[in-house]
Order: structure tokens, then C-alpha cells, then sequence
């Protein structure tokens, strides 16, 4: 067993709303980048709610 094996995986949980006078493309272009930047720092799961 690795030390790997012993570590709760990380997850996000990501809010997908539009702000007033956003278009939907941008609020999920938004979503895409938060979910990018959340693998770059190791966690391993994403999960979306609206």
C-alpha cells in the first residue's frame, strides 16, 4: 500500500449559475476554467450543480 493510497481524494463542488447579463456560454466557459484549474491542483473529482 503507497502513501497515495491512504489520502481522501479532493473534490470540488462548483455552483454553475449566471450572473445578470451573462450569457450561458460564458458562465460554462467559466465552469471549464474553475474545473481546469482545480485538476492542475490534484483534486480529482468535479462535480457541478445549477
Amino acid at each position: 500500500m503507497s502513501v497515495a493510497d491512504d489520502v481522501l481524494p479532493l473534490a470540488v463542488l462548483d455552483f454553475v449559475g449566471i450572473e445578470h447579463g451573462e450569457s450561458p456560454s460564458a458562465a460554462i466557459a467559466g465552469a471549464v476554467s474553475i474545473a481546469q484549474a482545480a485538476e492542475a491542483a490534484g483534486y480529482r473529482r468535479y462535480w457541478v450543480t445549477t
